[in-house]
């Protein structure tokens, strides 16, 4: 039985053909371009789990319920409460507590007060003017005030008088100097003297630099734009050593523990210049800079920690595309790449919240109103984490091959907002690795993997449809090592076939434009000669019609490449769709019409090809959208023709030619069709009957964001799962064995 929905290419896989349409015009274009290295990183954070959480959510913190258990604590923008959350044994959020705040709080921080492994929790009113302290008792939280006099919009919680018991320091852009609030022994605070009168810090944190046992304090001057280093002197005695012009306006800082050479790095956000810097400090006040990179639209946050335990301090931010992570080697730190699980980060932390001792992320999405885990790359707990798995900013098309020859089938998507190319390694029973990420040119919407004779498939080729690219990503086992270069093509391209010469490992590429100017539809081919050198002959064809939909595949079996193509006539209100008969390669000297279907609106959006029925013959499927949304179905003959009567499927619309799948997806050696529904907002499967035609539409998975789908045995040999892409969350979805018999 056939179970592909692409196009088979029985020939060898490098041709050299003249590419030319009867109707049409051959012009050969050169392009050029260098290959460029990729920016990469290692896998650090991989399965993702969510709720919604029905409020708007501006802060939260992660503490402990008992030593050995994490907790959420989420703070309400609407509801004037605190929320908490634990992660149980599925890998979901679930609530185990709520109160609500005598203030409306706007930030919020955990500390264990007394040492028992369990944590208080401190709040910073919305007016800046109070601060709430939450202590549990007898398994319920209480509530204490401590009003104030100056308004604040940030404070840290700290040990600043060295008696071990943990204070306050309130600060912030709109005032001048730090309040300090003074733990007392029963668990109360009393105020305590203003520190650094004459400064407006955005973000101050506490370390011991010279390891005298007093402590020392790192602020950043927003208004001089500086890093100021204060070294404690003695009690609440503070002077002013260091003094680090920075760039531009610092926002929020983080360090790393000092270390026995009395030495740390020190994090320094620039929010408006969208940069990280880092730099590297000693007990004798010498700070250099070491390291900086651009960051993607806004920033909220910066932190130091140990991602993948390789004894290396790695950089966690939030940004406006979602978690960036640059990796730190021992003289370095990585290209960041970015995971996409929210666009409007309100708040972020790293923690180890399934007890394996790994370092994860939790953090908040304030416009979609949900609660994000990312689990560590490497996850070991007892927790059983979901199969979604986050990777760049809104990603769409979906590649599903064996990329590194370990015979498992491995997963590559191609990330529009983060530009970058995930890759996700099958780790076998079920569990896939980390994102590993490939920065590529902007926007690439869908992904193709060459093919090719050899195994395994390493060769990648994306489109982008907003700057008018393709790039070409020579993966490698460690994406890390990956190379990618682009070359400049015509509007809107898709690449519709690539192949790979197994010897030369050049390219020769089918791409699909949109040509602006009357919204026609044309064909490309591009040879590749050597490096970033290739030709290109295009087809412009001269029909009095605009080509609404075209995809190339080998109809009539004689191993050539054929094209079909639709045309719409907006006098006779009728689409036809045409084919163009292949001689030789990529020569089409004849065309004729296969079939016309009324279509008032030309509503055409995609023609697939592919074995719909039981015979061994190819079919052509049309996707017409709204306010049609109908599937169109001929059943082919085996020799370029088709039968005279047409199938339809009402009520369907797939949202493009790569979000159907044509393929018996439940072991009945029946042919199904799986497809994104624009309509249905989901992924819906059409099980084929035993006596041809289609059972009635199901729904299998819901989600406005999906824009790709591909079936594949990734767990079990003949078992299909179903894959899938969902731009809004920044995740590619496995659903294990989602279909019946």
């Amino acid at each position: 039985m056939h179970t592909q929905s692409g196009p088979e290419f029985p020939y060898p896989v490098r041709q050299h053909h003249p590419f030319f349409f009867a109707v049409g015009l051959f012009y050969v274009h050169l392009l050029w371009s260098s290959v460029t290295y990729s920016q990469r990183s290692l896998a650090s954070f991989g399965a993702m789990t969510d709720l919604s959480l029905g409020y708007r959510p501006t802060g939260l913190a992660v503490g402990y319920s008992s030593p050995a258990v994490a907790e959420v604590a989420v703070i309400s923008h609407d509801l004037q409460a605190i929320y908490w959350y634990e992660l149980n044994i599925d890998g979901r959020f679930a609530l185990t507590n709520r109160l609500k705040c005598s203030k409306q709080p706007r930030l919020i921080t955990s500390f264990d007060a007394n040492g028992d492994g369990r944590s208080e929790y401190i709040t910073l009113s919305g007016d800046g003017l109070c601060l709430s302290v939450f202590k549990k008792k007898k398994g319920e939280f209480d509530e204490r005030l401590i009003p104030f006099q100056t308004a604040s919009q940030r404070f840290v919680v700290a040990d600043i008088n060295n008696n071990r018991r943990k204070d306050v320091i309130l600060f912030g852009k709109s005032r001048a100097g730090a309040t300090t609030l003074l733990a007392r022994p029963d668990g109360s605070f009393e105020p305590g003297p203003t520190l650094f009168a004459d400064i407006s810090a955005s973000d101050l944190k506490t370390t011991d630099l010279n390891k005298d046992g007093i402590t020392d304090i790192v602020l950043t001057n927003w208004l001089s734009n500086q890093l100021v280093v204060f070294y404690g002197i003695t009690n609440l005695i503070f002077s002013e050593q260091v003094t680090i012009n920075l760039s531009d306006e610092p926002a929020e800082i983080d360090l790393t523990p000092v270390t026995r050479e009395k030495t740390l790095l020190v994090a320094v956000t620039l929010s408006e210049a969208r940069r990280i810097e880092v730099y590297a400090g000693n007990v004798l006040g010498e700070f250099r800079r070491i390291a900086g990179f651009s960051t993607p639209e806004k920033l909220a946050g910066v932190q130091f920690v140990d991602v993948n335990k390789d004894g290396f301090f790695d950089i966690v931010a939030g940004t406006g595309q979602g978690i960036l992570v640059s990796l730190g080697t021992e003289h370095s730190f990585s290209d960041p790449i970015i995971f996409g699980a929210a666009s409007s980060i309100a708040g972020y932390t790293v923690a180890d919240i399934d007890g394996d001792k790994r370092n994860d992320v939790v953090l908040l999405d304030r416009d979609s109103r949900r609660l994000i885990g990312l689990a560590n790359a490497r996850p070991s707990g007892k927790v059983n984490w979901p199969s979604d798995y986050c990777v760049g900013g809104s990603p769409h098309g979906l590649a599903v091959r064996d990329f590194n020859g370990d015979g498992l089938v491995d997963i590559a998507v191609a990330n529009a907002k983060s530009s970058t190319i995930s890759v996700l390694y099958n780790e076998g029973e079920g569990r896939m690795s980390g994102q590993q990420a490939v920065t590529i040119a902007e926007y690439p919407t869908f992904v193709r993997a060459a093919f090719s004779a050899r195994e395994p498939l390493r060769t990648l080729v994306t489109s982008h449809s907003k700057v008018e690219k393709l790039t070409f990503i020579r993966l490698t086992e460690e994406v890390n090592q990956s190379t990618a270069f682009s070359i400049p093509t015509g509007s809107d391209p898709y690449v519709v076939f690539a192949s790979e010469d197994p010897l030369t490992q050049r390219l020769d590429l089918l791409v699909r434009y949109r040509r602006i100017r009357d919204g026609s539809v044309s064909l490309s081919s591009f040879e590749q000669l050597d490096g970033g050198q290739f030709i290109e002959r295009s087809l412009r064809p001269m029909f009095p019609f605009a080509i609404t939909a075209l995809t190339v595949d080998d109809l009539t079996r004689n191993g050539k490449f054929d094209v079909i193509f639709s045309t719409h006539d907006k006098t006779t209100r009728q689409s036809t769709v045409h084919i163009g008969i292949a001689e030789s390669g990529f020569d089409f000297k004849t065309t004729q019409s296969l079939f016309s279907y009324g279509d008032s609106t030309s509503s055409t959006r995609a023609i697939v090809t592919g074995y719909v029925n039981n015979d061994a013959t190819k079919d052509i499927l049309v996707s017409l959208g709204p306010p049609r949304n109908a599937i169109l179905i001929a059943y082919g003959k085996g020799d370029g023709t088709f039968r005279e009567s047409l199938a339809w499927i009402r009520g369907a619309y797939p949202v493009n030619d790569d979000a159907i799948v044509i393929q018996d997806v439940n072991n009945d050696d029946i042919n199904d069709l799986v497809f994104v529904d624009g309509n249905k907002k989901g992924v819906v499967v059409l099980y084929g009957g035993e006596h041809g035609g289609f059972r009635s539409p199901i729904s299998i998975v819901q989600g406005e964001g999906i824009r790709s789908v591909r079936v594949a045995s990734l767990r079990q040999p003949k078992i299909q799962d179903l894959i899938l892409s969902d731009a809004d969350k920044g995740i590619v979805s496995i659903i294990y064995n989602p279909f019946r018999k």
